[in-house]
């Protein structure tokens, strides 16, 4: 992912971050192992402006206890406000919800890839759609 996004000077990688992100309108989370594709977060961020959502997150992938692995994008003024209204024991992602609206899609559908799988896939080309190793759209 860094390799992507190297050169891109409105981007920042951090192991740790704090919990207010202000004044980036977005925040991006990716877990170790999986790589987006040229173009995904910025189609990410068109698709949450456009639906006006606070939180989306895509599934990468399940685990055998039942775990989803899985990227999330927040908008900072969603999770700002979640924080400015939640009470004790407020879900802040429950919060986002009922006031932004949050959605789970397919990672794979945005051209998320296991990273190993990655090294070995040429990069889709921009203004096309994603192709996954065997080919299929």
């Amino acid at each position: 992912m860094l390799a992507c996004y190297q050169g891109e000077p409105r981007v920042r990688f951090r192991e740790a971050v704090p919990d207010d992100c202000f004044p980036v309108p977005f925040r991006f989370h990716c877990p170790p192992g999986w790589v987006p594709s040229r173009g995904t977060i910025g189609s990410v961020i068109k698709h949450a402006d456009r639906q006006r959502l606070g939180i989306v997150s895509l599934a990468l992938d399940e685990r055998e206890d039942g775990r989803v692995v899985h990227a999330r994008l927040e908008r900072t003024a969603a999770m700002s406000r979640a924080r400015r209204c939640a009470g004790p024991g407020d879900d802040l992602d429950d919060l986002v919800h009922e006031m932004y609206g949050t959605v789970w899609d397919a990672g794979d559908k945005w051209g998320f890839l296991p990273a190993a799988l990655a090294a070995t896939t040429a990069p889709p080309v921009p203004g096309r759609a994603w192709t996954g190793a065997s080919g299929e759209a």
